[in-house]
């Protein structure tokens, strides 16, 4: 059983997103051990879409983007060593591409993160990287919007981590309180699979976390820590924990 497998397997799960290298790499590592003692189910890390040369002769670009994954990757081993919490990264494709694709699955197995998302990728290209992910047990989580119909189908069946479904928000940008779209979405990937599916986008307060944990298998938090971060730069470190932890009490809540 793979860890994010074994996440779910203990109940609803709160998975938290941090921007990576935000305001800095040595923070980053900070604010992760931060979240996995907060009690976080699943750390994703949302990589920035680093430099990358355009031209193949570009060396310059390419090797400072390399050297930049690199310092990523060995935060997530060094991580790994101490902690079982399952990690995932969110990402465009420039990081990859800029790596090379087998390299960076490569690494990614080797630092012990555990799934992947691509909301940019589509059509060959994801089938092509969906088979790499595959090949280094790194678990393919597709994103899905809330109310996409018939298309739900093929994508919710390619994914074996866990499926990521945005929520409908209402003017403020938070999760309307009555969502039975969201509902019946997550009650039709439960007849196509029985791949966990959470509810993001909108989740800002404990009320509206323990309403989306209900409805599915968890909550992803995200965008709260990046506002933090930009709030309280270096000094963010006991903010992300309080947040998370009322979060994580919040999915708790929802299992009562």
């Amino acid at each position: 059983m793979s860890r994010i497998s074994e996440a779910f397997a203990r109940g609803k799960a709160m998975i938290s997103f941090l921007p990576v290298g935000d305001p800095s790499l040595a923070r980053t590592r900070e604010y992760t051990t931060e979240l996995d003692r907060a009690g976080a189910d699943i750390i994703g890390l949302v990589l920035p879409s680093f430099r990358c040369g355009t031209d193949p002769g570009d060396n310059e670009a390419d090797a400072g983007s390399s050297s930049q994954m690199e310092e990523v990757f060995e935060i997530c081993a060094s991580f790994r060593a101490r902690r079982k919490t399952p990690l995932a990264f969110m990402t465009c494709q420039d990081p990859i591409r800029c790596y090379g694709e087998e390299k960076f699955f490569h690494a990614c197995r080797r630092s012990g993160i555990d799934g992947i998302l691509i909301p940019d990728v589509s059509g060959e290209q994801e089938e092509k990287l969906r088979i790499l992910a595959r090949q280094n047990e790194v678990s393919w989580i597709p994103m899905l919007p809330a109310g996409v119909g018939e298309d739900i189908h093929g994508t919710a069946a390619k994914a074996d981590g866990f499926i990521y479904l945005t929520s409908a928000g209402n003017d403020q940008g938070g999760m309307r309180k009555e969502n039975t779209e969201l509902t019946a979405v997550v009650r039709e990937i439960r007849l196509i699979t029985d791949t966990p599916a959470v509810v993001g986008f909108g989740i800002h307060t404990t009320d509206q976390a323990t309403l989306a944990a209900r409805c599915s298998d968890g909550i992803v938090v995200g965008s709260i820590f990046a506002n933090l971060i930009a709030r309280y730069g270096s000094h963010a470190a006991p903010h992300i924990y309080t947040y998370a932890r009322m979060m994580k009490e919040a999915v708790r809540a929802a299992e009562r």
